[in-house]
């Protein structure tokens, strides 16, 4: 049911935006009331960065008119938002991390006392707006010290400073556990009492029907609709965001495994307290679940020889491997999709064609020399087999979707088979269908006898893609359960530390 914007703290009619050869946004609306969370969702490149890049000043619109309590305004750069008592929390957050909680929330506003700053202000008022959102951590506290979760609460600590009406919150748990996910929705919850008008943009649907009042989905550059989510469903916005009838959940069967592909005795990193044993068969995807900063990513790390251990044993198809370096390990039939897309799974200047080439090019020339037709042809295949979107070979993987950039990143490991397959939160920050095409992907690795080590912060989908799981705590196994024996509930139990409860998030 299509919702009309009533009373809102913030309309926007008719927004466009056009960059060179792309209508980013045409005719866009979004209603933003006081005390409500109004999710905005859509697939990857349906333009909801953009959106709210014009909402914080980041970009000008080039069409439309906004609205702040019923009068136009115009919003021309970020001090424009801030003004209005508009803030925005990116995935990649703003903050100094050298410096510390307090003056990260002061930053650009430190109250003086005479020609000095005025040190005990600082440190009281951040004092002040940490208590009020229930974070114990001190003002003190280095950013670079603090967790996701923990920079995450100073981002809005400094929102709150600012004396934010909006709250505009582009993926706030993609970087989070579950446990950290539910804290963090704890305080939203709260903030949304105290009247704050909170745009909440996700691609995970159950995070939409816990949190919000309102949905708005974009697609192609256009709302397609604005909904109370208690009167819609996860496959009625899954169906408006593309365009056609999409399930909301996926399934996979039981694979039969083969023998053991990937295997580590005892393995130790170096620094770590613990060592890790586990085995991924043929055939099997072997999930990896627990709290950020459990361990998950380092065991990944040393398995493919990016990170050195102190002891213990690396096997791929049971030939001692610990003592290779990284680049021998992958020539041998190991491939790895790190957590950091951006900076470490592709080369974002780099058109689609070098990306998905790249990881082949000592067969696609003489020697040195890589045989550019040889490649082209290589990649437009590997574009054509993946669905990759995009508007040739030859454009550069920042332009893409993220959903899009993903399949690349892992695409040019499928240029030929590999054994094994590690993929460290694979579908993070993707949407829904791009998000269902990597766990077609993934179970067509698996199919034809490839060995897929999963790392996720998404229990569902955990539970959902994986034939085995490995519980990490506190950099050791906690728990292993089959498929059968997985629920959200013992995967949980196995995550969380006994005090875990008790302790402040940081």
């Amino acid at each position: 049911m299509n919702e009309s914007p009533g009373d809102a703290l913030l309309e926007m009619r008719g927004i466009g935006k056009t960059f060179p050869g792309v209508k980013a946004l045409e005719g866009v609306h979004l209603a933003v009331r006081e005390g409500q969370v109004h999710a905005l969702l859509g697939e990857n490149g349906a333009g909801k960065s953009t959106l709210i890049k014009i909402l914080s000043g980041a970009y000008a619109k080039d069409e439309g008119q906004i609205y702040f309590e019923g009068k136009p305004v115009e919003i021309r750069s970020p001090h424009d938002a801030q003004a209005l008592g508009i803030s925005t929390i990116y995935q990649e957050f703003n903050l100094a991390r050298d410096l510390t909680v307090a003056e990260n929330i002061f930053l650009g506003a430190l109250p003086r006392k005479g020609m000095t700053v005025d040190w005990p202000a600082v440190k009281a008022g951040a004092r002040e707006i940490l208590d009020r959102l229930g974070v114990t951590f001190s003002t003190d506290t280095q950013i670079a010290s603090l967790s996701a979760a923990g920079q995450q609460l100073v981002e809005i600590a400094k929102a709150l400073n600012e004396h934010a009406r909006i709250l505009i919150l582009d993926e706030p748990t993609a970087s989070l556990s579950r446990f950290e996910t539910d804290r963090l929705f704890e305080l939203l919850r709260r903030l949304r009492a105290d009247g704050l008008g909170i745009v909440f943009v996700t691609h995970r649907l159950d995070e939409v029907f816990a949190m919000s009042d309102r949905v708005t989905v974009l697609k192609d550059g256009r709302t397609v609709g604005t909904f109370r989510t208690s009167a819609t469903s996860s496959d009625e916005i899954v169906e408006r965001m593309v365009g056609r009838h999409v399930a909301s959940t996926y399934s996979r069967a039981q694979a039969t495994p083969g023998d053991i592909a990937l295997e580590t005795r005892d393995l130790r990193r170096i620094g770590a307290q613990a060592a890790i044993s586990i085995e991924v068969r043929r055939g099997e995807i072997v999930g990896i679940a627990g709290l950020v900063g459990a361990g998950r990513t380092e065991l990944a790390r040393a398995i493919v020889g990016a990170d050195p251990v102190s002891s213990g044993t690396v096997l791929l198809n049971g030939i001692d491997v610990t003592s290779w370096p990284m680049r021998r390990r992958l020539d041998a039939g190991m491939a790895f999709v790190p957590e950091d897309r951006k900076n470490q799974g592709v080369i974002l200047p780099l058109a689609i064609q070098r990306n998905l080439a790249i990881a082949e090019w000592p067969s696609l020339g003489p020697g040195p020399v890589v045989v550019p037709a040889q490649e082209r042809r290589l990649a437009t295949s590997m574009v054509h087999e993946l669905r990759i979107v995009a508007r040739g070979v030859d454009q550069p993987v920042f332009t893409l979707s993220g959903g899009n950039q993903q399949r690349v990143a892992i695409g040019k490991w499928l240029v030929r088979d590999r054994l094994v397959y590690v993929l460290d939160e694979p579908t993070r920050g993707v949407d829904v269908a791009a998000r269902f095409a990597l766990y077609e992907l993934m179970a067509a690795i698996a199919e034809r006898g490839g060995a897929i080590l999963m790392i996720s912060s998404d229990l569902p989908e955990v539970i959902t893609m994986s034939d085995r799981i490995y519980v990490i705590r506190l950099g050791s196994v906690s728990g292993h359960f089959s498929r059968g024996e997985a629920s959200e509930q013992a995967i949980l139990t196995q995550m969380l530390p006994d005090t875990a409860a008790g302790d402040a998030v940081g």
